[in-house]
């Protein structure tokens, strides 16, 4: 027995196969998965940049801060102070500062601080990355100890008067 019904239930494939319209839909539709999933990484990616430019600075400020206490401190007193300054100068409670190291040489009045930071992600987190890690290195050196300085009166003409005197009491 003949079925109408049945006919174009089996003809709907080659139909499918025949038939354009809508194409472009498709194709639009998994393109804009992509580009929007680049956006997204591309905001990530400067977020994270932008994150450990500010934690960079934020360790150099602490390795700056810290590096005349290295006579008086132990590593373990820089490394705590330098994560305070750290997570103050940063003030971004969603992102994860942690001076891992401290090493200090003395004798030649160097600092240096490794530490690292966790950045959230907002977007490549939908395809499995909640976050991003970051390392960062800080080192200081002490230029020297001894400081020589010299003075230079000028005695010329220009200085006649009671200008002369007003330098020497200065």
């Amino acid at each position: 027995a003949y079925c109408p019904a049945m006919r174009r239930f089996t003809d709907l494939p080659k139909r499918f196969r025949r038939d354009e319209r809508g194409a472009f839909a498709v194709i639009f539709a998994l393109l804009a998965i992509v580009l929007i999933a680049t956006s997204g990484a591309v905001v990530d990616f400067t977020y994270t940049q932008t994150a450990r430019s500010r934690a960079q600075t934020a360790l150099d400020s602490a390795a700056l801060a810290l590096q005349a206490r290295i006579s008086t401190d132990d590593n373990a007193t820089l490394k705590s102070k330098a994560q305070s300054i750290l997570r103050e100068r940063l003030n971004d409670t969603a992102i994860t500062a942690t001076v891992n190291t401290a090493t200090v040489d003395t004798a030649t009045g160097k600092l240096a601080f490794q530490a690292s930071i966790t950045v959230p992600t907002a977007f490549v987190q939908l395809v499995g990355i909640p976050s991003i890690t970051a390392q960062l290195t800080s080192e200081v050196k002490r230029g020297s100890k001894d400081l020589e300085v010299s003075v230079a009166l000028d005695t010329t003409g220009s200085m006649a008067g009671s200008k002369i005197d007003d330098l020497i009491s200065a």
